[in-house]
């Protein structure tokens, strides 16, 4: 799903519904069930389609993995009429619980002479006008636009996030995946475009059923159907026969914007493990895009955008096929973990831009413009959200702006900490193992250490768990030019200026580009671990200034908000200013006789400066302890307003 900005109404899971029947799994909140479905057999019968109007039926088979007393069937359905339940060809009656605007309304069924081993087949007749999420931006749920009916496995704003409930009976929720067999029916002269492969039933009544089969598991929310008068256009010139659904006024901007599929097919094959789906299909729609599996929703204004602008390229197109593997294929338990699909989609766009533009610079300069867009937009518009399991509210939808673009950096940072050969196979490796199954954060973590042989735990709590990005200081110390440069630097200070909510970041790539006369002249990756950081260069480099935005190594994120140049200090080089910090009976000693112009601070881990004098003489300052609660404290000391000495203490 390609990322949209957009405000919505603060998310509620409502604590009656959750009591009402807590064994359900939530969008939030994925709880391990007695059933597991196999597979879903619709029929959809459009009675007007401009209305939206359906007379539908769907027979879902479900095995039962355990069996007790208390177990039960779930399903959604949105704002259409039950008509009748059958159960196992008996008919039943389903419990509606909870109400509309609760994140866990559904109905549930008691089963019938059932036991742990069982098959079960469930029938659900139902009618009505489909909708959408509704609220402030209509995106998942049903449409009607342009002519062509279609609908969105996902909301932006509504609660319960998925949202083929509002067109197929189904458990609604990613964490079961069944296969998919559905019978389109529509007034001849319309085509529908749909998951799977398909065959065409031309009836005697002037109408044709379109009978699509898809034999890989599929999470409800990536199903989709699309009625329209489609142009088809077919190419089997690739590993995945490739399917384009486009109005006729749309057929020479799709011919365009899609030509270069089979290279991104072939590319990503290479690089993740071979395409899992029969096909792959983009259907042009209002709305979009959307990663819907093997038939993705692609927004007609991008369409127009690629178009216009001869993009031969098209990104946005690259991200949702990559959605196959990473969303489609292995597929998040519950919609915490949604930042493993549009994470990685985003950073799929990165590579596909290096790859097709043969050039590492527009990897990297995507990824930049990436950053810059997390650090001057989505972090200001969204705060400071994590990854994993952000919550929900007025600035942040389902899918917030900083899953994808954050998640990017992230993964590309990722990739620098541990090598391309580690990364790539990692990726292989994890789409091999995972294909068709589900995953959660925490799995993730642990396979990637696992088959990295690496213990990368502290960059995932730093980057996924955590919030923000480093706000930093950078100070360049130099001595005097011996060439035609401003500066020749030998020190490079970088001092950590975070809110007080966010943690002292560590270990973080810092890529720098000294320029001379208007050109890079030297470059160098350097990585800050504390408040303040002290690098002292293994030779000095010239430069006139410095860039942090250089298309090169890597990108981090690191917000660079203050940068000078200042002359190195002139304390001798062999005097080592440690002597002159000591601890004797839990009282600190700072003898600042060599430096009479000097300052100090005593920082605890949120920047606070804990510390007052408690004994002066001359220039030896002295203070207690005993006063400070156990912890890490950084002490740092200027003169002349330069850093000279920066020291991390431990108090028991």
């Amino acid at each position: 799903m390609n990322k949209i900005s957009i405000l919505f109404l603060t998310l509620f899971f409502l604590f009656s519904s959750m009591q009402l029947s807590a064994e359900i799994s939530l969008p939030l909140h994925y709880i391990q069930q007695d059933f597991d479905v196999i597979s879903y057999d619709a029929f959809i019968n459009w009675t007007s389609i401009s209305k939206k109007e359906i007379v539908a039926s769907n027979s879902i088979k479900v095995y039962w993995k355990n069996f007790t007393d208390s177990s039960k069937f779930y399903f959604h359905l949105r704002d259409l009429a039950i008509d009748s339940i059958f159960f196992n060809q008996q008919k039943i009656n389903a419990l509606a619980i909870g109400t509309p605007d609760s994140a866990a309304y559904h109905y549930e069924i008691i089963p019938l002479n059932t036991k742990a081993g069982d098959t079960s087949f469930i029938t659900i007749y139902y009618h009505g006008a489909m909708t959408d999420e509704g609220g402030n931006y209509k995106w998942g749920g049903v449409h009607f636009q342009d002519n062509i009916l279609y609908s969105l496995g996902v909301g932006f704003s509504n609660n319960y996030v998925s949202t083929t409930q509002h067109w197929l009976a189904c458990y609604d929720h990613p964490s079961d995946k069944a296969t998919f067999h559905c019978q389109y029916k529509v007034p001849a002269g319309y085509f529908v475009a749909s998951n799977g492969e398909y065959t065409i039933h031309n009836l005697d009544d002037g109408t044709d059923i379109y009978e699509y089969s898809h034999n890989y598991p599929v999470a409800t929310s990536l199903l989709t159907f699309n009625v329209g008068k489609f142009i088809e256009n077919k190419r089997e010139d690739s590993i995945a026969p490739i399917y384009v659904y486009s109005q006729a006024k749309d057929t020479v901007a799709s011919n365009f914007a899609f030509k270069f599929v089979p290279n991104m097919l072939s590319y990503f094959s290479y690089l993740f493990g071979n395409y899992p789906f029969e096909k792959v299909g983009y259907v042009i729609t209002s709305l979009g895009s959307m990663e819907s599996q093997t038939m993705i929703n692609f927004s007609r204004v991008e369409l127009l955008r690629v178009y216009n602008n001869k993009d031969t390229s098209n990104p946005v197109a690259a991200h949702e096929l990559s959605h196959q593997w990473f969303g489609d294929a292995i597929t998040p338990w519950d919609f915490r973990d949604v930042w493993l699909n549009e994470s990685f989609a985003t950073y799929c766009e990165a590579l596909w831009l290096e790859y097709s533009n043969k050039s590492e610079i527009a990897y990297f300069t995507d990824l930049l413009n990436k950053k810059k867009s997390y650090i001057n937009k989505d972090l200001k518009n969204e705060g400071a959200i994590p990854l994993y399991n952000f919550t929900r509210n007025e600035n942040v939808s389902n899918y917030p702006a900083t899953i994808y673009e954050k998640g990017a950096v992230v993964l590309g940072m990722l990739r620098y900490e541990i090598g391309d050969e580690k990364f790539f196979n990692f990726l292989k490796n994890y789409n091999e193992t995972y294909k068709y199954k589900n995953i959660n954060t925490a799995e993730f973590i642990n396979f990637f250490n696992a088959q990295t042989g690496t213990d990368l735990s502290w960059f995932f709590d730093q980057w996924i768990y955590g919030i923000g990005v480093p706000q930093i200081s950078v100070d360049f110390q130099f001595k005097t030019p011996t060439g035609n440069a401003k500066y020749n630097v030998s020190k490079i200070s970088i001092v950590q200026n975070n809110p007080k909510s966010w943690d002292v970041f560590q270990n973080v790539p810092l890529a720098i580009a000294f320029i001379k006369n208007g050109e890079i002249f030297n470059t160098k990756v350097v990585k800050f671990d504390k408040l303040t950081t002290e690098i002292k260069l293994d030779q000095p480099i010239e430069c006139d200034t410095v860039s942090f935005s250089y298309a090169g190594e890597v990108v981090s994120l690191a917000d660079v908000r203050d940068v000078k140049f200042s002359p190195e200090t002139s304390v001798q080089s062999d005097y080592d200013i440690s002597n002159l910090v000591k601890i004797n009976n839990d009282y600190l000693e700072i003898d600042l006789s060599q430096f009479p112009n000097s300052k100090f601070m005593f920082f605890n881990l949120i920047g606070e400066n804990m510390l007052q004098l408690n004994q002066e003489n001359a220039n030896i300052k002295m203070f207690d302890l005993h006063t400070l609660t156990s912890g890490f404290y950084n002490l740092v000391i200027f003169n002349n307003n330069q850093l000279i000495f920066s020291k991390k203490i431990i108090v028991e």
